[in-house]
């Protein structure tokens, strides 16, 4: 797979009560959810009890998910693997959050199914999901690779 974009932003929760940066965390963790639920992910598949799913335009899609917890902090990893006519398209969405600092880490990558060498042509853009976490973190820092 061919990274074609990234953004990156955090958050300096230094200071913040345990509470407001748990629920800042939460708030984050939903819009992601939501995001999904509007790509056509199910409960079935958001609890993890399934990965492969159609979306709403009718493409075939699976997300793979990732959590672990510690008594520092957290990291939670969303991977939603789209069939585009080219090959692949992945969105990965990484949150890591502790005492202080919560980051939120996407990448976009574009790939054919089987191993080819030869350029792949796609128009990708930054997802939805990544203007709703921007208003919703209101980052101390921000990165954009493209």
């Amino acid at each position: 797979m061919l990274k074609v974009g990234a953004y990156a932003f955090s958050h300096d929760v230094r200071g913040l009560p345990r509470s407001d940066i748990d629920g800042l965390v939460a708030a984050v963790r939903g819009q992601v959810i939501e995001w999904l639920r509007s790509k056509g992910a199910s409960e079935e598949i958001l609890k993890g009890e399934k990965s492969g799913f159609t979306l709403e335009g009718g493409a075939e899609a699976r997300l793979l998910q990732a959590i672990a917890v510690s008594s520092i902090g957290g990291l939670e990893s969303w991977q939603l693997v789209q069939a585009i006519p080219q090959g692949e398209f992945a969105t990965e969405i990484t949150i890591a959050h502790g005492d202080s600092e919560i980051v939120v880490y996407c990448t976009l990558e574009v790939g054919h199914t089987t191993t080819i060498i030869a350029p792949i042509e796609y128009a990708a853009h930054g997802p939805r999901v990544i203007r709703m976490l921007l208003n919703l973190v209101h980052p101390t820092r921000a990165y954009l690779e493209s």
